[in-house]
């Protein structure tokens, strides 16, 4: 259930209600429910698992023999096994929603995608939450990203001001005209 929790970001709702054929392996695919959401959102998704994912989870799958809409787990409380388990290699705190947050952290910092990754989380709310909670804790990406920006290659300081309107009033122009 840690796996399922740590390669997928999900809520501890969604993962509590996943079933054996809730696991489409062959279009890499995975029906999420119980989603978190305002009224009117869905409740249920389809949304694609990574493929570590997909083979721990197809794993545990046979070696359990589940089949059909059997659930996935005997338990709905993880509180008490992710504390032993955190103390056991030294960590003084963990829970499930800490797995969603290192996925969301993991996940930004080798994607640069963060609509995307709130997407795979059922984040709902345009990765807002997404860039609010989880980019703070990996900020050493935006050195690399700022060194890749040329948004005017050959400025000279005092001297780029004006090349720099112009240039930018041709870019307002296209784009007005479009």
């Amino acid at each position: 259930k840690f796996d399922a929790y740590m390669l997928s970001g999900q809520r501890k709702a969604t993962v509590n209600a996943m079933r054996a054929n809730h696991f489409h392996f062959d279009t890499g695919e995975v029906w999420l429910t119980n989603l978190k959401g305002r009224a009117g959102d869905p409740s249920e998704e389809m949304r694609p698992m990574g493929p570590e994912f997909a083979e721990v989870m197809m794993r545990y799958i046979a070696e359990r023999g589940l089949k059909g809409d059997q659930l996935l787990w005997r338990t709905r409380n993880n509180n008490n096994a992710f504390r032993a388990a955190a103390r056991a290699v030294g960590i003084q705190r963990w829970y499930h929603q800490a797995c969603r947050k290192w996925f969301g952290t993991c996940a930004v910092k080798q994607t640069n995608d963060p609509l995307g990754i709130a997407d795979l989380m059922c984040q709902r709310d345009e990765a807002q939450t997404l860039l609010a909670v989880y980019r703070q804790l990996c900020t050493e990406h935006m050195h690399a990203t700022a060194d890749k920006l040329k948004l005017f290659p050959g400025a000279i300081t005092g001297k780029s001001l004006p090349a720099a309107a112009a240039s930018a009033l041709k870019v307002v122009t296209r784009i007005m005209a479009s």
